[in-house]
């Protein structure tokens, strides 16, 4: 089957720089008086240069004004995926979909994580509710196209001709449907199809290089190398960061025997992870096809040397994997010693892999070290400041070691870095209750319910604050209204029983 470009609409495909430019940084340095708005704009800027850590800063500034902002929610997901905190990622959009579930940019970016964490069938499943949601949005349906197409599913057809009907002259769905056809060996139909989108979008003010580069690739596979340069150069034109532009540029120049040329093309790919140990075949091919021994032997042994390294990483990544995913299953059936000893196996022989603390710290909690686990949580921070989900369990051990002020600040930094996460605020009540601080412990448990995904506890936690606060009546109508939202919830009949005798059974813990 052809191979063609698969460039989706989605927020979580970027493109590959080649090294050719370099984007010339500014300052994104705001003053600690900014307006909410500068804030994003200073992440935004932080983002683009690739400072993640300050990026994340400066999102959770701006959401702790603006919590429910869908663009804050999408920008502080991609900056988490970023610092490779997919889970906590995948955390704050459920909260945002919770307040939004009909929100089209949320579910299109909680379908690209999810085709991340391996869940093609919950991807699909957000991208048809997109199309539910927003059935005359073009876009919506070239991503569904995007995505049947990466998947090989003759279903990409139909996603490009719904949004051509929405859409008819956007060269992108046309090139997105001839690439469709071509994959189902539809040739001439492909054909006309791309040669009537590159014509409309040569007609642009700005052209799309993805349409070019589309159909440079098809005619590569086509075995028309001459005609397919064409198009390469003016995908390049347009857009002269992309290395796999480079990349296929060199395949048919090769092809051509125009060595010198596909050498270059081939260098400009070195620098790109993703295309480094490709790069390095094409150059020990093209010193081979020119009898150039010296060089042929050269870069023979720098590609072996980077492929054993390449395959020793993909190896140890693998077992690294496998052996989280075994753990994980352990820690969800809660077999916490089991699990914190697969966890303590992977540390030794892999101490990079940071994920394998968190784990050992979730599972050393439930086990009741709080010791130990507080040094894993603080293992996982060192390197993962950004995670509110860490801040948080970490803050949880804090509390049971009746450290309160310092839980207390976890909990800060963990509502810092996600401002609609209940179980925070619920751990800064709860330190201020263990303190007496009845009156500050009320104030941030009154917030919770208008929260996503508040739960029973706050309700509880506050009636108990209230009580302490010396509020009985106030105390019992929370109560009474629990209830009436849950009459089987026997926590709140009993604490409603034991207003009228003493104080309720503490929720504070």
């Amino acid at each position: 089957m052809p191979r063609y470009c698969l460039v989706a609409l989605a927020v979580l495909v970027l493109p590959c720089a080649a090294p050719a430019l370099i984007a010339q940084q500014k300052s994104c340095g705001v003053g600690t008086d900014a307006a909410p708005a500068k804030r994003f704009e200073a992440a935004n800027c932080y983002a683009e240069r690739g400072d993640w850590l300050n990026a994340n800063r400066e999102i959770g500034l701006y959401r702790r004004a603006y919590p429910k902002s869908i663009d804050g929610t999408l920008l502080s997901a991609r900056i988490l995926v970023e610092l490779h905190l997919v889970a906590d990622a995948n955390d704050v959009l459920e909260r945002e979909l919770a307040i939004y579930p009909h929100s089209v940019p949320l579910l299109m970016f909680y379908a690209d994580l999810s085709e991340r964490l391996g869940e093609p069938r919950r991807a699909e499943e957000q991208m048809l509710r997109c199309s539910e949601y927003a059935p005359k949005d073009p876009d919506v349906w070239a991503r569904l196209g995007d995505y049947y197409l990466q998947n090989g599913n003759a279903d990409a057809v139909n996603g490009y001709r719904k949004a051509l009907q929405l859409r008819p002259a956007d060269p992108r769905f046309e090139a997105g449907l001839a690439t469709s056809f071509a994959v189902n060996n539809q040739q001439e139909k492909s054909r006309q199809i791309f040669e009537l989108a590159v014509k409309r979008n040569q007609r642009l003010s700005k052209p799309y290089s993805v349409v070019e580069y589309r159909f440079a690739e098809f005619l590569r596979d086509q075995e028309k190398y001459e005609e397919s340069l064409t198009f390469y150069d003016l995908a390049i034109k347009e857009d002269p960061n992309r290395s796999d532009f480079y990349y296929g540029r060199a395949l048919s120049l090769m092809k051509l025997q125009r060595w010198d040329l596909a050498e270059k093309d081939a260098n400009a790919c070195l620098l790109d992870d993703t295309k480094k140990l490709a790069a390095m075949s094409l150059l020990l091919k093209i010193y081979q096809a020119q009898n150039k021994t010296d060089q042929a032997r050269e870069w023979g042994d720098k590609l072996a040397s980077a492929s054993d390294a390449d395959l020793a990483g993909k190896s140890s990544a693998n077992q690294i994997a496998a052996d989280l995913r075994q753990a994980r299953i352990l820690e969800h059936d809660g077999h916490y010693a089991e699990a914190a000893k697969v966890y303590e196996q992977v540390l030794e022989k892999h101490p990079e892999a940071d994920a394998a603390w968190y784990g050992q710290g979730m599972c050393l909690a439930n086990m009741g070290s709080l010791d130990t686990s507080e040094t894993a949580f603080r293992k996982f921070l060192s390197t993962n400041p950004g995670s509110p989900n860490a801040h948080l369990y970490l803050g949880k051990v804090l509390l049971r070691k009746n450290q309160i002020i310092a839980a207390r600040a976890e909990f800060l930094q963990a509502r810092d870095l996600d401002p609609l996460m209940v179980d925070a605020r619920l751990g800064i009540a709860a330190s201020y209750i263990r303190e007496g601080e009845y009156a500050v412990a009320i104030q941030e448990l009154e917030s919770a319910p208008r929260l996503p995904g508040s739960p029973t506890d706050a309700q509880l936690m506050l009636a108990e604050a209230l009580y302490k606060n010396h509020e009985p009546a106030r105390a019992r109508a929370v109560l009474n209204a629990v209830l009436r939202r849950d009459p089987g919830n026997e926590r709140a009949r009993l604490m409603l029983s034991a207003l009228g005798q003493g104080a309720p059974s503490s929720q504070a813990q």
